[in-house]
């Protein structure tokens, strides 16, 4: 969803790029031990897959190669061999777009180079950009399809120019020149080769295939591919006897494959904040002063990281088949013992991955070798420890949640004296906790760049306090402050999960509760119209948006300053798909009969990722005809369709209002409506949309001067009433 809004702001992608690692660069060959082969060392694949990629960033974002980039988006995947590779989608500026098959030649090739002329481009497309063979050269190809063709459509055509397609990639410059090629037996020529970039393909000696992409229409396709989901697996467990019966049902389990450098690339984290650069510092500083320390980790890779690191299982001897009350195999009369007592640092990473029996098993075993009944022995032990929000109460330190960005809000100013800049955020665990977060002044910059909507992170260390009412979310008592104390991680996937969280919403049939009282509400819709930005004054604007609910209710909400700055230009870009909406501690108005309006401590989620959406998304797209109807019928302005007739016990006596209007400012009553007072003026003209007095005539179009739109004058009465029973 986020990619197809670069292509609504920016337009279609221009340019498709995949790059795939090769084991044989020269830096992970130097690396390599006697007769080591490179799919045995997924750590060094990952890390230097991922050095070349960010050159490959510098080369299309900084140097701008094929021309200045507006957006850009790319994934990196994984093959079940084990070699990561990425696909990158570039929009390049308007000014950079290309348009003839000529601007296609300077960036896309399709043929063997010319051997005298460059030696070294014609070695690197034989090794790296030649498909195949397949078809009738090689039937048994595994890019063959049951009916005899092969699935990426070689051999090509040749062809004499590059020639422009409708609705897909253009048909590239092949010509019929002579040059074959001999791979396995079969001869090759420009029919085979896979379009590349000469520069790219020389800088980085690779597989590395260019296409322009700019004339391909079905835009969701090309996004649909490069975020086609993680590699999975079927697979069943069984025992070795073979008369146990076998329930393939029972047995049947569907994962999700991850390859050595995929859990590699994991582990690294190289987006994170240095959390092993601490651990290696810490190692050194310990053996510096010839002290003994131990570094562990769950995971053989995340041990190979760590100077002298190794994996916790056999550095203890924890049993493969841990169990509660299991013990580690050490006796204290061993030299393992003997190391275990002298050391004065223990760090086990990753250590929240392993069983919690594995780790009670390693507590008991150092406070058996100490001789005490501190916790592990009183040694200095270091490991995460994920706790969630419940846990964290008023005054906690020390700590650490994996935490998921719900909503991000605006850098405001706060409404004390002397006003502070102050940003406010949302949270949830994985268990859907919430809990209200806010940053204040310089820190603002720092966690506005690290915390982005719906990604997940390790949050440690932040400031816990009693929650502001105004901003309690659940059952949750506190909030969090982040400060120069807090450290937030980013949490290593590729794409993040559902929001497990869940909001108490507001049927559209119980606003009128609402209205014009203190009591601020949640509400989730899809918006179908966004009307133009109106300024207020030189310091304030607003936009207003009807919004449609599950009731098939349409309600007018307005977006003041802030949020129309931000949220309604987004919404009223993205108009044209409806997007869905959840907007949090809105005010209901009676103006307009009854409409939503933004307070300062408003918050709005647009196209948040929960799972009821698309369940939602479908009853919008099966009701869509009716939904126009209603717009067209303007029944967002209509007191019938806003305010149906009550239920009997909604209706309320005039007796009591004195004690409903502490809760509530508006109610349904029954009774007979008589004039109280004389008047020498009954009537007034007013704007039909604002209800202001207006110096016109009615029927009237003016330019209204208090709510700035062009409207009618309409007749209104402003005679006093006495409700009676």
């Amino acid at each position: 969803m986020d990619a197809m809004t670069l292509v609504q702001k920016y337009g279609k992608p221009d340019i498709f790029l995949t790059m795939t690692c090769n084991p044989n660069w020269p830096k992970i060959k130097e690396h390599l031990i006697d007769k080591e082969e490179a799919q045995n060392r997924p750590d060094l694949l990952a890390r230097v897959f991922h050095a070349k990629l960010e050159q490959l960033k510098d080369e299309l974002l900084k140097k701008c190669i094929f021309g200045e980039v507006s957006a850009y988006t790319y994934v990196i995947e994984y093959q079940k061999r084990g070699l990561p590779h990425t696909h990158f989608l570039l929009i390049l500026k308007s000014k950079f777009k290309m348009y003839t098959p000529e601007e296609y030649d300077k960036i896309v090739c399709a043929e063997i180079p010319n051997k005298e002329k460059n030696e070294h481009l014609y070695n690197l497309v034989i090794k790296h950009m030649l498909h195949g063979p397949c078809g009738s050269l090689d039937p048994t190809s595994v890019c063959m399809r049951k009916n005899g063709t092969c699935k990426n459509n070689f051999p090509k055509n040749f062809c004499e120019e590059t020639i422009q397609t409708l609705n897909a990639y253009p048909e590239y410059r092949r010509r019929d020149d002579g040059v074959q090629i001999k791979i396995k037996s079969a001869l090759l020529d420009n029919r085979w080769v896979v379009q590349y970039n000469p520069y790219l393909l020389a800088k980085f000696d690779c597989h590395l295939n260019v296409e322009i992409c700019s004339t391909i229409k079905a835009v969701k396709y090309i996004y649909k591919y490069i975020y086609k989901g993680h590699d999975r697996t079927n697979f069943c467990v069984v025992n070795n006897k073979s008369d146990s019966e076998i329930d393939e049902i029972k047995q049947y389990v569907s994962a999700r494959w991850v390859s050595p450098s995929k859990a590699a690339w994991r582990i690294f984290r190289f987006c994170g904040i240095g959390k092993t650069f601490l651990y290696k510092a810490l190692l050194a500083d310990v053996r510096s002063k010839d002290y003994l320390a131990l570094a562990t980790a769950t995971s053989g890779i995340a041990a190979s990281i760590l100077p002298g690191g190794k994996t916790a299982h056999p550095r203890f001897k924890i049993p493969i088949d841990i169990f509660d009350g299991a013990t580690c195999r050490v006796s204290k009369q061993t030299s393992l013992a003997a190391m275990i007592k002298e050391a004065k640092l223990v760090i086990w990473d990753e250590a929240p991955m392993s069983k919690k029996a594995a780790i009670e098993a390693l507590d008991d075993l150092l406070r058996d070798l100490m001789n005490s009944e501190e916790i592990f022995g009183g040694k200095v032990f270091m490991s995460r420890h994920i706790s969630s929000v419940l846990d964290i109460q008023k005054g906690a330190e020390k700590w650490t949640v994996l935490a998921q960005v719900v909503h991000r809000g605006h850098n405001q100013l706060t409404r004390e004296v002397p006003p502070r800049r102050i940003m406010r955020f949302l949270l949830t665990d994985t268990e859907g906790t919430k809990v209200s977060v806010v940053t204040y002044e310089q820190h603002i910059k720092i966690f506005s760049k690290f915390l982005q909507p719906y990604q997940r992170y390790y949050v440690s260390n932040a400031i816990v306090v009693p929650v502001d009412p105004t901003y309690k979310v659940g059952s949750y008592e506190c909030s969090w402050i982040l400060n120069y104390k807090t450290l937030i991680e980013n949490y290593a996937e590729p794409v993040p999960p559902m929001l497990p969280c869940i909001f108490e919403l507001t049927n559209f049939s119980d606003l009128h509760k609402y209205a014009d009282s203190d009591n601020l509400c949640n509400i989730r819709g899809f918006v179908i119209h966004a009307f133009p930005v109106k300024q207020v004054d030189p310091d304030c604007t607003s936009r207003d948006i009807i919004i449609v609910n599950e009731e098939k209710k349409l309600m007018l909400m307005t977006l003041w300053n802030e949020f129309e700055h931000d949220e309604g230009s987004k919404i009223a870009y993205m108009i044209s798909t409806a997007p869905l909406i959840i907007a949090l501690r809105v005010k209901v108005t009676t103006f307009n009969t009854l409409s939503f309006t933004t307070r300062y401590s408003s918050g709005i989620l647009i196209n948040s990722p929960l799972p009821d959406d698309l369940s939602f998304k479908q009853w919008f797209t099966l009701n869509k005809e009716e939904i126009r109807n209603l717009l067209d019928a303007k029944t967002y302005s209509d007191a019938n369709c806003l305010l149906p007739p009550p239920n009997e016990e909604d209706i309320k006596a005039i007796s009591t209002f004195q004690a409903l209007f502490l809760v509530q400012k508006t109610a349904w009553v029954q009774g007979t409506v008589k004039l109280a007072y004389g008047f020498t003026k009954y009537w007034i003209t007013a704007c039909v949309n604002c209800h202001k007095i207006v110096n016109a005539d009615i029927d009237w179009i003016i330019h209204c001067p208090s709510c700035k739109q062009q409207s009618e004058v309409e007749l209104r009465s402003t005679a006093e009433k006495e409700y009676c029973h």
